[in-house]
């Protein structure tokens, strides 16, 4: 968990493995961002922002807001374990 001023972040995971890298809570609501590292993200990166979000709006108090987000890189163009330099 970090704090920043009017906001924490967590990372989300529930006992089923249903995960959210970041869980943003400030300003009377929630931010909710997946990374991955690929190309072409699919829909199915971004399942548990939905499923998450829902349970969020679902909460009491309920929430201002809740943003989801999926944020995407590729991969450098060298290989993992070779030095980039």
């Amino acid at each position: 968990m970090v704090h920043a001023p009017n906001h924490t972040i967590y990372f989300y995971r529930d006992q089923q493995g249903r995960e959210v890298d970041f869980l943003v809570q400030g300003g009377g609501g929630f931010s909710l961002i997946e990374c991955k590292w690929a190309e072409l993200p699919s829909e199915r990166d971004a399942k548990w922002l939905h499923y998450v979000g829902d349970l969020l709006l679902g909460a009491q108090p309920e929430p201002l807001f809740v943003r989801r987000s999926s944020l995407a890189g590729h991969p450098p163009p060298f290989r993992y374990g070779m030095e980039p330099w």
